[in-house]
């Protein structure tokens, strides 16, 4: 019985979570929206900076993939001569 009234309410805590958060985020882009309409109305340069925002974002997404992976194949390449080394080796017993 216990089990059963952890998992309603481990349940409802999650649903409740999940509810809050799409509030939440649904009204930080409303915001953002309304902002930048007014801000555009008093500003030129920021409709300029905007056009140019996915081609950024694009070029540091790239560069963030391409330090992981580098970042992953050292790691590889450091971890390989211990591995080689733990193949090798003759086995205890």
């Amino acid at each position: 019985m216990l089990l059963d009234q952890d998992l309603a309410s481990g349940a409802v805590l999650v649903l409740c979570f999940s509810i809050g958060l799409a509030i939440t985020l649904v009204a930080v882009g409303v915001a953002a929206s309304l902002s930048l309409r007014a801000v555009e109305k008093r500003s030129t340069w920021l409709s300029t900076v905007a056009a140019r925002a996915p081609y950024f974002s694009g070029v540091l997404i790239v560069l963030v993939g391409l330090y992981t992976a580098w970042h992953g194949w050292s790691g590889q390449q450091a971890q390989l001569p211990r591995a080689a080394a733990m193949l090798l080796s003759p086995s205890p017993g």
